[in-house]
């Protein structure tokens, strides 16, 4: 739940700023538009203005593989893989056995603080701000029936 709401601030905060300084008329409509769930109906999906005109935008990558900050979002990739580099660098920081999921609990995110993050979002000049909600069947900030084995 922490997750959803790190989302929902962050896209709240991003968006703020513009939608103060942007008035927006009361005869303007909104259509509402199906698509279907297959690739043709998806990529016929217009860019919203906001995205399509914006210059600078930011897409963050935070989950599970920021506790042991090394190597990014395909630590456990890497890991799995037996890269020297990833596999030296467990043995020199974590006991014996270490789990990929041994690092979930440890995801605490306790320095989070959602101003000071809108704060740099808005300095930096973007436009938007998009939290990845999973790079694969991975580390999913939220709640998911699939979940990918990480042993």
């Amino acid at each position: 739940m922490k997750y959803l709401f790190l989302f929902a601030s962050l896209v709240a905060n991003s968006f703020a700023t513009e939608y103060k300084s942007n008035e927006i008329s009361a005869s303007a409509q909104v259509q509402l538009k199906r698509y279907s769930p297959n690739w043709a109906s998806l990529d016929a999906r217009p860019l919203p203005a906001w995205y399509d005109d914006a210059k600078v935008g930011m897409f963050l990558h935070w989950g599970v593989f920021s506790v042991p900050s090394f190597g990014g979002a395909w630590f456990w990739k890497n890991w799995k893989e037996k890269s020297s580099l990833f596999v030296n660098f467990m043995k020199q920081n974590y006991k014996p056995g270490f789990s990929y999921p041994e690092f979930a609990p440890m995801f605490t995110a306790e320095f989070y603080d959602p101003n000071q993050w809108a704060d740099i979002f808005q300095n930096s000049g973007a436009k938007y701000v998009v939290l990845t909600s999973k790079l694969s069947r991975k580390d999913m900030p939220y709640g998911a029936s699939i979940r990918h084995n990480f042993r």
